[in-house]
């Protein structure tokens, strides 16, 4: 026979209450010290009402809208507090909220509570590759032609269609079916664009900067706003101070540039090389040089203009051995005197002219008068000497064309003389 025994109601609260403290305590592990939560089977509600409380012990807790405390940016209120008390000092707690979003902080007694720390994936996170921050781990790059999504890959000696061989960076931009590449080695960098999402490539072009290569603006020769050997077609050259080399067309063309063009009426293109100078308040200084597009040296033309405050001045032809000779002997007309000489002998008689040349002379073109020989300058040994009788002579020299004159008769050798002109068409063109 069994027997009962019955307490009072009192004293069965005061038994349980022992024995689940010997129970929680001694007996048996308590789960709140594993975060398992305080209800047992299931994740109970956080007991605070405010997720920053620092006296939270461990646990798992559920937590809703009615929650205080902050939350992680971007969060939802709902979600699950996961909570691990180090000491008495320091807590860990790991917040998820229902959308998966993960972050940390820890909970100090004395400093208080912590920033949260987000923990970046792809469930909350942007994807880096998106934004060009490379692949995964740093991907290499295989065939550059085959990198057409965003992002910042590695370049090895093995990479192939890549603009020069070795180590490297490959930036790649995307936006639709255009795609942009730059290559960049820290010693050369190159570019270049696909406009059909990497079927066909540009060639690889070198951008220019002071680490790889001197400024060509800084020597004349292209400017930012216009571009070296750019097209001068159409534009108003009286507006155009940017450095560098053009070509153009002259008036008769149909793409002729206007305002001050070097060239109106010749019929052809030119060169033109425009030097930037200073800009001020008062103008821009500009200086521009043109030539002609010609083989044939009498044709060319060489044309000089500059800017100041007033605008360009008119063009000026400029001197060169095509459009004058600085070594043709003659006078305006009358008797004037070319050059003296001396008799060699009673029949022939040489003279010196001074050149500025720096060649020697081949031979000399006549005009059609004819020249006279004089004693001391006035008194006449013979006058309308045709030009068949005078010759270069064999002794010429870069500096000095000798002319020898032959037919005369009864001089004594060493007897001085003058060659004189007899009008305007009596002249002497020293060629070389």
């Amino acid at each position: 026979m069994t027997d009962i025994i019955q307490f009072s109601g009192d004293a069965v609260d005061s038994a349980a209450q022992r024995l689940g403290l010997e129970l929680g305590t001694a007996t048996f592990p308590n789960p709140v010290d594993y975060g398992v939560g305080i209800s047992g089977n299931t994740i109970a509600h956080l007991p605070k009402t405010s997720i920053d409380d620092i006296t939270l012990e461990g646990g798992v807790f559920r937590v809703i809208n009615t929650n205080t405390g902050l939350r992680p940016d971007g969060f939802s209120q709902y979600g699950v507090l996961a909570v691990w008390r180090y000491d008495v000092n320091l807590i860990l707690q790991i917040y998820i909220d229902v959308n998966g979003l993960k972050a940390s902080r820890v909970v100090k007694i004395v400093e208080g509570v912590g920033d949260w720390n987000i923990e970046l994936d792809s469930g909350n996170s942007v994807n880096p590759l998106d934004y060009g921050i490379g692949g995964v781990g740093g991907e290499a790059v295989l065939d550059a032609n085959n990198n057409i999504e965003n992002g910042l890959f590695k370049v090895t000696s093995s990479s192939t269609n890549v603009p020069l061989a070795g180590t490297a960076t490959l930036l790649v931009n995307r936006s639709s079916n255009v795609i942009t590449q730059t290559w960049d080695s820290g010693a050369f960098r190159y570019f270049r664009r696909s406009t059909n999402t990497g079927d066909t490539w540009d060639s690889w072009r070198l951008n220019f900067d002071s680490g790889n290569l001197i400024n060509p603006v800084d020597f004349g020769l292209g400017d930012y706003a216009v571009g070296t050997k750019s097209d001068l077609k159409s534009i108003n050259l009286d507006t155009l101070h940017s450095g560098g080399l053009f070509s153009g067309y002259d008036g008769n063309n149909s793409n002729a540039s206007t305002g001050g063009n070097p060239f109106p009426t010749d019929g052809g293109g030119f060169s033109l090389l425009s030097i930037k100078g200073i800009n001020d308040v008062v103008g821009e200084y500009t200086t521009q040089l043109a030539t002609r597009f010609t083989h044939i040296l009498d044709q060319l033309r060489v044309m000089v203009r500059s800017s100041g405050a007033l605008g360009f001045g008119e063009w000026v032809d400029m001197l060169h051995s095509g459009n004058t000779n600085l070594d043709v002997f003659g006078s305006d007309g009358g008797a004037k005197i070319l050059a003296q000489g001396v008799f060699v002998n009673p029949y022939k008689a040489t003279f010196l002219l001074p050149l500025s040349s720096n060649g020697v002379p081949v031979s000399i073109t006549l005009g059609l008068g004819g020249f006279q020989v004089t004693k001391n300058g006035f008194d006449n040994v013979e006058d309308n000497i045709p030009p068949s009788r005078v010759v270069l002579g064999p002794r010429s020299s870069y500096k000095l064309a000798e002319i020898e004159i032959e037919g005369f008769s009864g001089h004594t050798s060493g007897d001085p003389v003058f060659l004189r002109t007899v009008d305007a068409s009596t002249k002497i063109t020293v060629n070389f």
